[in-house]
């Protein structure tokens, strides 16, 4: 909905980095960024699915923080196309010291906070920039490779 060219270039950057054939999923449709294809299982004759993901750039060191804020609706579309599909959903952060993954299955509701979030910076001019977010602890994010030079 919001994407930009370098939202959609750090994606593809974070795919490649992973080794990821994806899909880039309509924003409008699925509220999550891309569909990551298993061309060696296949379902008749085309990839099978087997993950969900939603990639994210965060401009600081991992640990910065205690919890990532996330909206609300990415979080529960995650949980739900994982849920009824049968898939993995994850959490894709590239932080400054490296690209992290939060499965979003193995996340214990209890340890999760709902308050109301909004950007620190606010680009899109809009009044109403805020909506409800999800606070996720930062330790369900693990580490998979370094921030490759490709992505700012």
């Amino acid at each position: 909905m919001y994407e930009t060219l370098k939202d959609l270039k750090t994606e593809q950057a974070v795919c490649d980095a992973l080794g990821w054939d994806t899909f880039k999923l309509d924003d409008l449709k699925f509220r999550v960024d891309r569909a990551v294809l298993d061309k060696e299982k296949r379902v008749g004759s085309v990839p099978r699915v087997n993950i969900f993901a939603e990639i994210k750039r965060r401009h600081n060191e991992s640990r910065k923080y205690k919890t990532l804020m996330i909206s609300y609706m990415k979080w529960i579309r995650l949980k739900a196309l994982a849920e009824y599909a049968n898939v993995k959903s994850y959490l894709i952060i590239a932080f400054d010291d490296g690209i992290f993954q939060c499965n979003v299955g193995n996340v214990f509701p209890a340890e999760l906070s709902l308050g109301l979030g909004n950007r620190t910076c606010n680009f899109r001019n809009e009044k109403n920039d805020k909506e409800p977010c999800v606070y996720i602890p930062i330790h369900y994010f693990k580490k998979l490779v370094d921030l490759p030079e490709t992505i700012q």
